[in-house]
């Protein structure tokens, strides 16, 4: 299938090209030319038959649509999605308008403007490699917190220490406790009775005052 892409936007034409050459032969011409002067030059090319579908990515796609089918012997529509896309071809369109060239169906909707099977860019892929130990030290970081939080709640154990009684030595003197038991135990030897003195009034007086 021979394709001409037509553009006035920009850094579009790159995009399109890179998907369609490598299954298409591809005419692109990208300049800074208005809506108009696209479907003249789609006009040219097709009454020629030099292209079998011309690709429009335009500022204003709804414009470039109008345009295009203003003239004879192209029928254009404006397309966002494959299902367009589909419907437009079995029209008979000969003119797709792109309407967002940023779309991420921009690839789907080529693919189906050219009947499909364009292939995708491959993005290669980057292996990172991983350490064999990152599991075991991601698991035993994972377990120090753990083990911090235990040391922190555990209750220290306390020995109680053990009293041993005080011996007392041998030939020491009795505790008051029990030298006062002993003499309860002990009765008191009873005061022998005072016998009168007899003699001089003197002595007669210490017995009555009690003096020895």
């Amino acid at each position: 299938m021979r394709l001409l892409v037509l553009s006035n936007v920009a850094g579009s034409m790159d995009k399109v090209v890179d998907i369609l050459q490598s299954r298409h032969n591809v005419v692109a011409k990208e300049a800074n030319i208005s809506e108009s002067t696209i479907a003249a030059n789609a006009e040219s090319q097709l009454s020629s038959k030099a292209f079998d579908v011309i690709i429009v990515v335009a500022r204003d796609p709804i414009q470039a649509g109008m345009l295009l089918n203003k003239k004879e012997g192209i029928d254009a529509a404006v397309c966002s999605s494959v299902e367009d896309v589909q419907l437009a071809r079995n029209n008979g369109a000969n003119a797709i308008v792109i309407r967002d060239i940023n779309s991420d169906l921009l690839h789907d909707i080529l693919s189906e403007v050219t009947g499909g099977g364009l292939p995708r860019l491959k993005i290669p892929q980057i292996r990172v490699q991983q350490n064999a130990a990152a599991p075991q030290q991601r698991a035993r970081q994972a377990q120090e917190p753990e083990e911090e939080r235990a040391q922190l709640f555990k209750i220290p154990s306390f020995k109680m220490p053990q009293l041993i009684p005080k011996q007392q030595p041998v030939g020491k003197r009795a505790m008051p406790s029990q030298k006062k038991a002993k003499q309860i135990a002990e009765p008191e030897e009873e005061e022998r009775p005072r016998t009168p003195r007899s003699g001089s009034l003197v002595d007669k007086i210490k017995d009555y005052l009690g003096i020895v």
